[in-house]
């Protein structure tokens, strides 16, 4: 006798964020999944906004814009965020200490630093400043909302 593989269509319409008890029971109602909350850190209005729009492609996700490293530590500040997304390649801005100062601010955070310079020396400079996802502002932007949609909420 072989296995058959049986598909529940209630685990397929369940939204992502639902926790792998209610999974396993698919029987269980579990309340909605909180919405995943995002702090984009760019100073450029142009990319900034482009960043936004691609991650509110994905439903659950509030987005919140911080210009520069003092009002993203202001907004961290006043409210807890799942993701902050750091563009690492500003002139003038001391970025690697700004990546340090946003994860001591925000611990518990997805730390994601974009920069156009993807190279082993830069991604590890960013590791050691406290990034939890370093990702190319050439060919990486679209799988943002992906990795942001795919952020659980605790």
């Amino acid at each position: 006798m072989t296995a058959r593989r049986i598909r529940d269509p209630g685990l397929a319409a369940r939204p992502a964020g639902v926790d792998a008890l209610s999974r396993m029971s698919p029987g269980c109602n579990p309340s909605p999944p909180r919405v995943t909350t995002c702090l984009i850190v760019e100073p450029y209005h142009v990319l900034a906004e482009r960043l936004v729009r691609l991650v509110l492609k994905r439903p659950g996700v509030a987005v919140a814009v911080a210009a520069g490293q003092g009002a993203a530590m202001a907004q961290l500040r006043d409210r807890r965020f799942d993701v902050v997304v750091v563009d690492v390649d500003l002139p003038r801005w001391p970025h690697l200490d700004s990546l340090g100062s946003l994860r001591a601010a925000s611990p518990a955070s997805l730390l994601v630093a974009l920069t156009s310079d993807p190279e082993p020396e830069t991604i590890a400079a960013c590791r050691e400043a406290g990034a939890d996802v370093i990702l190319s502002l050439s060919t990486d932007l679209p799988g943002l909302a992906d990795l942001i949609a795919c952020r659980s909420p605790s």
